[in-house]
């Protein structure tokens, strides 16, 4: 998503998963203000807290959070 919406449709050829250009398409299209960078930074994060032995269940509410924050540039309620 973070390579189409940067680069646009000359993106489409660096996809690696290319069955899915038209969901990611798709994706970036309805979420124009998106900051992907953002969320690979969060779930990066979840990766590294969970590594270190942090609660599962809290750390994924606290990356959905994120996740939500970085793509609809809204707070979760």
């Amino acid at each position: 998503a973070a390579v189409l919406q940067a680069l646009g449709p000359a993106g489409e050829a660096k996809v690696v998963h290319r069955e899915r250009v038209d969901l990611l398409r798709k994706f970036t299209a309805n979420c124009p203000g998106a900051d992907f960078i953002a969320a690979a930074e969060g779930l990066e994060e979840a990766r590294r807290r969970l590594d270190g032995n942090a609660l599962p269940g809290l750390t994924l509410i606290h990356l959905s959070r994120e996740l939500y924050r970085a793509v609809y540039h809204k707070v979760a309620v």
